[in-house]
């Protein structure tokens, strides 16, 4: 595990998840009050990660409220209108998550656009699906971490019903094969 240091304290605030490895990544779970974007391909598991665990506001997808700001008002103010609801949310101590898609289903690098939103998140969490031969293997990553302590390295995960989300430790720590996602193998 490679840690880096956030800016301030550490998180002593934080909201556990009630996903083990996951709450060691962030340094303890989500930080209070806190803006968490997690940004990854459709079928990454952002939304499962999002759902899983302390209360929180979550927003799935804040494109999609991006285009109702759009629609409904002036679009050139779509920036200010998303600062003020992240200032609003703060000033409120409110937890919340905003997921956003990003435009490749399967990745080889992570894929992350720092808009406007995303420069004001206290928090940046990057699921992603690669495909490794012919399998999809799902991999997690935490950008950016204000506040708290938190792992740098990249863990594999699955989604599996009805656990919800599983985080292995990092590569480094269990020298074990990556958490694909493989059909089983039946017998011979």
């Amino acid at each position: 595990m490679k840690l880096h240091g956030g800016e301030g304290s550490a998180n002593s605030s934080g909201h556990p998840t009630g996903i083990p490895n996951l709450d060691l990544i962030l340094g303890g779970g989500i930080p209070s009050g806190s803006l968490i974007m997690v940004v990854g391909s459709p079928g990454s598991g952002k939304t499962t990660l999002a759902r899983t665990g302390a209360k929180r506001l979550v927003i799935d997808s804040i494109a999609e409220l991006e285009r109702a700001l759009q629609v409904a008002g002036d679009a050139r103010r779509v920036d200010e209108y998303l600062s003020a609801l992240v200032v609003i949310l703060r000033d409120r101590g409110i937890t919340t998550l905003a997921i956003k898609e990003s435009r490749r289903a399967v990745v080889e690098d992570p894929e992350y656009g720092a808009d406007s939103i995303s420069m004001v998140a206290d928090n940046v969490v990057l699921p992603r699906q690669r495909g490794e031969g012919e399998y999809l293997r799902r991999t997690l990553a935490v950008l950016k971490m204000r506040y708290s302590v938190h792992d740098v390295t990249i863990h594999d995960f699955l989604v599996t019903p009805p656990h919800g989300i599983q985080v292995s430790p990092s590569a480094d720590e269990t020298n074990a094969a990556p958490a694909s996602v493989k059909p089983p193998v039946t017998g011979a």
